[in-house]
């Protein structure tokens, strides 16, 4: 499938150092075919699946930190490297593209970057500086990656330039930080005085609630999307706890 680069030609680009910087934790390294995946929260690092094709990552791949995309999942990321690195380097990277991409699951966007740290790439500043060959292999792996996968279905729709890269990393951010409780942003816990009808009518939602997010978490197989799914459900059955706790099952 062919690109679809705007090229900087028709459209003025934003300047490389406007750019947004972004932390990239490298899953899988280019050329590797074992599918790592990182928890974010812990760090560990697991093994999803070794590919069924014969293809290789191109470039180094991971996601995003601090961010959350379309999936619940942090946004991924291609980054163009000279020399391959391994799964958990954090590579401080400028976006300057992005691969428009759907799988099974939804929308599925890739966030082209280049390495600020190498002294070839990291002076790229867009996606149409990148060779339109390299872009090609980038897409065309995407497209067939999951070929021999059951049940799994790619669709890759070309390449956007820096501005739509410097948007998604707003967005995916802003996600992040909706989605984030930190400890500095809490505000003084409150005492809530509830009336019986109330605190009942609570410990309803709240138990309904947790019986929902327990069946989400076995019926997921994404090991990222399951840590979150994990960590709402701790603080979901703190909550349920302080209004007496699960309800009885008939």
């Amino acid at each position: 499938m062919a690109t679809d680069v705007i090229s900087s030609e028709t459209i003025p680009l934003p300047d490389a150092d406007d750019a947004p910087t972004v932390v990239v934790v490298v899953e899988i390294p280019r050329g590797g075919r074992a599918k790592f995946e990182i928890e974010p929260e812990s760090g560990t690092v697991w093994l999803d699946r070794v590919l069924s094709t014969s293809t290789r990552y191109p470039a180094e791949y991971g996601y995003v930190e601090h961010t959350i995309a379309g999936e619940g999942d942090p946004l991924d990321a291609v980054v163009l490297l000279e020399e391959a690195t391994v799964p958990g380097c954090h590579i401080p990277a400028r976006p300057i593209g992005v691969l428009e991409m759907s799988d099974e699951h939804g929308v599925d966007p890739k966030l082209l970057c280049v390495a600020t740290g190498d002294p070839t790439m990291g002076e790229l500043a867009h996606a149409c500086d990148v060779p339109h060959h390299v872009l090609e292999e980038i897409e065309h792996f995407f497209r067939v990656y999951k070929a021999l996968e059951p049940r799994t279905h790619v669709e890759t729709s070309g390449w956007r330039d820096a501005t739509a890269a410097a948007e998604l990393v707003a967005q995916s951010r802003a996600s992040y930080r909706r989605h984030t409780i930190r400890p500095d942003e809490q505000d003084p816990l409150m005492d809530l005085h509830l009336e019986p009808e109330q605190a009942t009518l609570l410990r309803e939602v709240l138990d309904t609630t947790s019986r929902d997010l327990h069946y989400e978490i076995a019926d997921t197989d994404n090991s990222k999307f399951k840590s979150m799914l994990r960590e709402r459900a701790r603080v979901l059955d703190e909550l349920l706890e302080l209004v007496g706790g699960p309800l009885p099952t008939e």
